[in-house]
């Protein structure tokens, strides 16, 4: 539905009215996103709580986002944070074309399968 970080809090504020906050979440909506700030990630981090994992995943691909900008902000956010972790999409999937279909955006079955993956064994090994 094209939506960036900022659609985050509100749906993650409803799942905490409702009492269906998970153990953990995984964000990664920067693909429509052109500033990623510590505000933002905050109004994020403050519905969850402290005992919610918050997962946020680095940007991949495409060339009219500024990735390397936004995935610095992911980064410098989550080392100084509890309980804030980062999945590095990025790193995996940057110039990694098999994985995505020729608009170099949205993941073929193989780029779904390794997001997905890389999601599982981060969220794992957060668990450890």
């Amino acid at each position: 539905e094209s939506r960036g970080i900022e659609k985050a809090a509100p749906i993650l504020a409803d799942c905490a009215a409702r009492g269906e906050m998970p153990e953990n979440v995984v964000v990664s909506l920067i693909t429509n996103e052109r500033t990623i700030t510590d505000e933002l990630l905050d109004g994020i981090r403050n519905i969850l709580g402290d005992n919610t994992k918050l997962f946020l995943v680095t940007g991949y691909a495409g060339t009219e986002q500024p990735r390397e900008v936004q995935n610095a902000a992911i980064k410098s956010y989550a080392s100084a944070r509890d309980n804030v972790y980062v999945i590095d999409w990025w790193n995996l999937s940057h110039d990694n074309w098999s994985l995505l279909y020729a608009d170099h955006i949205h993941l073929n079955p193989d780029g779904q399968y390794a997001y997905a993956n890389l999601i599982n064994n981060e969220i794992k090994r957060a668990a450890e």
